[in-house]
């Protein structure tokens, strides 16, 4: 396995796989605690906000699945890779604020 291969798999197991799996416990599985912070008695609605919150973490997963193995196979440069594993980042930050906005929080 080359070096670049074992980089993907670590993105993909360390950052990826759990996002996916922690969006799905916040936005399907109503588990509201795993949200850092969280106070049910600020939010206006509960349920919406652990909806965006949690669909938010999993648009960066699968975000980060497609810009990682863009890279592995060689369609991205590494500073290409960099910039929009940078980029993906914001995309729960961006969800959070929404939520807090809209659903109180």
């Amino acid at each position: 396995m080359s070096e670049t291969e074992i980089a993907a798999m670590i993105v993909l197991f360390t950052g990826a796989i759990p996002c996916g799996v922690l969006g799905y416990l916040v936005a399907f599985k109503q588990k509201r605690k795993l949200i850092a912070g969280w106070d049910e008695s600020k939010a206006k609605n509960p349920q919406a906000f652990a909806a965006v919150v949690g669909w938010s973490l999993i648009v960066l997963a699968f975000a980060l699945m497609v810009v990682t193995v863009s890279w592995a196979l060689g369609f991205l440069s590494e500073s290409e890779f960099a910039f929009l594993l940078v980029a993906v980042a914001f995309i729960p930050i961006l969800g959070l604020l929404y939520a807090r906005q809209k659903f109180g929080g």
